[in-house]
C-alpha cells in the first residue's frame, strides 16, 4: 500500500505493540485499511481525503493500539491512557531507580567510615543501592499511576483532534531502536558508576613483597565522586533521550554528541590528574618488573589508560549513532 500517510500511520500502531507481534499488526492493519478503502471508494483509486476519512475513522493510533491488543478490560487504567501510562512507565521508572541508586551509592561513600572492611563495606554499599533502586522504581510507579488515574476520571484529552498530522514519520528498519537496548546501556552506565565509586581497589597489582595494592587512589576518587557522578548522568541522559525517541535520526546524534562530549569532560578531570594513581603503588613497580622503564611508564599510568578507553567507547558510539542517523537520512 503505497501511500506514506497510511506507512505512518501503522507504525505509529504498531510501535505501541510487543516487539514480538508488531509484524503481525502491520499485516493485519494493511488488509484492514485496504478493506476499508475498497469499500469506500468501489475499486477506484482512493485519493487523500479519502484516506483521512479512513484512518480517522479507525482513531487515534494509541487508542487502536490499545483496543487491538485486547488489554484495556483487564487494565486499572483503560482507553488511550493506558498506552501513555506504559510509556511514562518505561521512561519513569529507570530513571527513578537509576536516580535513587546513584544517590545512595553517593551517601554510602559520603558516611563510609575508615574502620569498616572492605568486604562489609562492599556488601552494605550494594545493598544500599539495590534497595534504593527498588524503591525509586516503586515510588515511580505509584507517582505515575496516581496521574494517570486523575487524568483518566479527568477526562484529560492526551491526543488533539488532527491526530494525522503528528504521525511519527517511518524510520527505516536498521535505524529503528529496541526499547532494551538503551535501557541496558543506562544500567550498564550505572554498574560503572558503582564500581568506580564503591570499589575502585579492584584495579589493583600483585607482587609477593607487597601483596595487592590498588592502582588508583581511593581516597582521591571518592573526594571527586561527583565527577562520577557527572559520568554517569550524562550517559543516563544520552539513553534517556534514546528510549524516547526510538529511533536514529539528527536528534539522537545531536544530543548523543553532546552528552558524550559533557561526559569525556568528567572523565578527563577525574582521571586525568596524576593524583588519581596510588603513590604506594607507583612506587612498587620498579622492584615488580626489575626497573624496566618501559614497563614502568605502561603501568604508571593506569589512569591514563582507563581515560582513553573511556574516550574510544565515547567514540565509537557517537560515531554509530552517527552512521545510522547519516543513513537514515540518505535512504529518506
Amino acid at each position: 500500500m503505497n501511500n506514506e500517510l497510511i506507512r505512518r500511520y501503522i507504525y505509529a500502531v504498531a510501535s505501541c505493540m510487543p516487539q514480538k507481534t508488531q509484524t503481525e499488526v502491520e499485516r493485519d492493519l494493511e488488509n484492514m485499511i485496504s478493506e476499508l478503502l475498497e469499500a469506500r471508494c468501489g475499486g477506484a483509486e482512493p485519493a487523500e481525503g479519502d484516506v483521512r476519512a479512513v484512518l480517522g475513522q479507525l482513531g487515534a493510533p494509541g487508542e487502536l493500539a490499545v483496543n487491538y491488543s485486547g488489554d484495556e478490560s483487564r487494565a486499572f487504567i483503560g482507553g488511550i491512557y493506558l498506552m501513555w501510562f506504559r510509556k511514562a512507565l518505561k521512561i519513569v521508572l529507570p530513571i527513578a531507580a537509576a536516580g535513587v541508586a546513584l544517590a545512595s551509592l553517593a551517601s554510602a561513600l559520603l558516611e563510609g567510615r575508615a574502620t569498616q572492611e572492605v568486604a562489609a563495606f562492599a556488601a552494605e554499599t550494594a545493598a544500599r543501592c539495590m534497595f534504593g533502586a527498588a524503591e525509586g522504581a516503586g515510588w515511580g510507579f505509584v507517582w505515575v499511576t496516581l496521574i494517570f488515574r486523575v487524568l483518566e476520571r479527568k477526562r484529560v484529552r492526551l491526543n488533539g483532534e488532527d491526530f494525522l498530522s503528528k504521525l511519527p514519520p517511518v524510520p527505516d528498519r536498521r535505524a529503528r531502536m529496541k526499547p532494551h537496548e538503551p535501557i541496558v546501556q543506562m544500567l550498564w552506565c550505572m554498574l560503572v558508576a558503582a564500581i568506580f565509586l564503591g570499589f575502585p581497589q579492584i584495579i589493583s597489582g600483585y607482587s609477593e613483597a607487597t601483596g595487592w595494592l590498588p592502582a588508583l587512589n581511593v581516597g582521591y576518587i571518592r573526594a571527586h565522586w561527583y565527577l562520577m557522578v557527572l559520568f554517569a548522568a550524562f550517559g543516563l541522559a544520552r539513553e534517556l533521550f534514546r528510549l524516547v525517541r526510538r529511533r536514529y535520526d539528527l536528534c539522537v546524534l545531536l544530543v548523543s554528541g553532546a552528552a558524550n562530549v559533557l561526559g569525556g569532560i568528567a572523565a578527563s578531570l577525574l582521571f586525568g590528574s596524576g593524583r588519581i594513581m596510588n603513590p604506594a603503588f607507583i612506587e612498587s613497580l620498579g622492584p615488580m618488573f626489575g626497573g624496566e622503564a618501559f614497563v614502568y611508564q605502561v603501568f604508571g599510568h593506569v589512569n591514563l589508560w582507563l581515560l582513553a578507553l573511556v574516550w574510544f567507547a565515547l567514540l565509537v558510539d557517537t560515531g554509530l549513532a552517527a552512521y545510522r542517523a547519516l543513513r537514515r537520512t540518505r535512504e529518506g
